[in-house]
């Protein structure tokens, strides 16, 4: 079974806006540090990976490529910054190894002769 899977960067308003939505109307004051964004775009670029090897082990051979491709402009987009914060450092340093992972599944597709 194949599908097509967008991948997109959900700004952090966007984000924010999606949390008050399910939030009670009194809880007006929610807010998202970019920090926060920050590190949660670590996180779905790691869940990303996995994804990755799941939709190559379900015969879908192009996905991998659109998420390395957005992964990899994230990752381009992170390279700006200056980290003064250790955890977001460390989840910058992790980005890293997430995007060798992307650059194996597709090197082995490409071995195969699948992408």
């Amino acid at each position: 079974m194949k599908a097509n899977l967008a991948v997109a960067l959900v700004t952090k308003e966007q984000v924010l806006a999606m949390l008050v939505e399910d939030t009670v109307p009194d809880q007006s004051g929610l807010r998202l540090d970019l920090e926060e964004y920050l590190l949660g775009l670590c996180a779905g670029i790691q869940e990303l990976t996995r994804l990755a090897a799941n939709r190559v082990v379900l015969g879908d051979y192009k996905t991998p490529g659109n998420i390395a491709t957005f992964c990899n402009q994230v990752y381009a987009g992170f390279r700006l910054l200056n980290f003064r914060n250790d955890s977001l450092r460390r989840s910058y340093d992790a980005l890293k190894y997430a995007l060798q992972r992307l650059d194996g599944i597709q090197y082995d597709l490409r071995i195969r002769k699948l992408a």
